[in-house]
């Protein structure tokens, strides 16, 4: 028995320790977990023959229907969680959902995590709508609980570091906005994004109102062009000749340059990022006083795989399309 407790605290602290039933008794502040003296006698409680689960909320000596509260973890963290982690919330009513609460910051739920690499986030509509990877790890939500989490109002914070080794300054940024909300299904999780806060560029202001796309699912705004596509990511810039390509094997694996000018990613990561199916893109243009013709070309390629260090990080590429020469086929395997 505990006194001195809100309704949600108790149905959670008795949910947590796997009590079938309890009872809440509203005049008191009073909570019973699992306790058939109590969920017997139906002058304390009222049970649910659906959810197996019996509760009750006594205003004196009158039974009323109990209130319904949903656990969030911002609910979570007014109640005195205080210590982060995986916590399971409940948002609506029959919807459990396994999360990270971000506790030492005020109760934020953790809907993406980008961290070390060890998660490919370039995935099909179906796994970006169900979510994929590892609470405790790199992972995304699912499209489908953020929809959820943001029909009542909802902010939403990055906070992005740099990597150990990246000549990035500031070593560390956040964007904050005061209004999120991802649409359903229907509306393809349209984005609602407003009201930027932080100490880096607003990324977000260009996509709001803009439906989610992803390789096999084109909802953006481009015509014929797909963006998840289109920009799955830079693994190679050369542009100025700021930066020595003329590298050891360690640095070829590990990466090196600035992300933000000249910079090779990393075999490492070329390998994670290829372990699904992936295209190569390459883009040319001459210097500014280069006396080429055409002053720009490309090749694409529609299949490309780097190996893991295993085999020495071993190139597949296959599919040639452009308007220069193949020089890549020349290296297939």
């Amino acid at each position: 028995m505990s006194q001195g407790i809100s309704f949600p605290a108790c149905k959670y602290h008795c949910m947590e320790w796997k009590y079938a039933a309890f009872i809440y008794i509203e005049s008191n502040k009073t909570c019973l977990c699992g306790s058939e003296e109590y969920t017997n006698n139906v002058e304390y409680a009222s049970s649910d023959e659906n959810t197996g689960l019996v509760y009750g909320v006594r205003e004196t000596t009158v039974l009323t229907s109990y209130v319904q509260a949903f656990l969030t973890v911002l609910s979570l963290y007014e109640l005195g969680y205080a210590e982060d982690g995986v916590y399971v919330i409940q948002p609506k009513e029959g919807v459990d959902i396994e999360v990270w609460c971000d506790m030492s910051n005020g109760g934020w739920t953790v809907i993406q995590r980008r961290q070390d690499g060890s998660e490919i986030f370039y995935r099909n509509w179906d796994e970006y709508v169900n979510g994929f990877g590892n609470t405790t790890g790199e992972y995304w939500l699912g499209l489908k609980y953020i929809n959820i989490l943001t029909t009542i109002g909802s902010a939403l914070y990055i906070e992005m570091e740099t990597f150990e080794h990246d000549n990035v300054s500031p070593a560390s940024a956040f964007a904050e906005y005061s209004t999120f909300k991802v649409n359903d299904e229907t509306d393809k999780y349209r984005l609602t994004v407003a009201g930027f806060y932080g100490n880096c560029f607003d990324c977000l202001n260009a996509h709001n109102g803009v439906r989610f796309t992803t390789f096999d699912n084109d909802n953006d705004l481009r015509g014929g062009d797909n963006c998840a596509v289109m920009f799955h990511g830079v693994i190679q810039r050369r542009q100025d000749g700021s930066v020595d390509f003329y590298r050891g094997w360690d640095e070829y694996v590990d990466g090196f340059g600035n992300t933000t000018g000249e910079y090779w990613l990393g075999l490492k990561y070329i390998n994670i990022l290829t372990t699904i199916s992936s295209e190569l893109y390459i883009e040319m243009e001459t210097f500014e006083h280069g006396n080429v013709s055409p002053a720009s070309a490309f090749a694409e390629y529609s299949t490309f795989k780097v190996n893991g260090e295993s085999d020495e990080y071993r190139l597949s590429v296959s599919g040639y399309n452009g308007n220069c020469a193949d020089s890549f086929s020349n290296h297939n395997g």
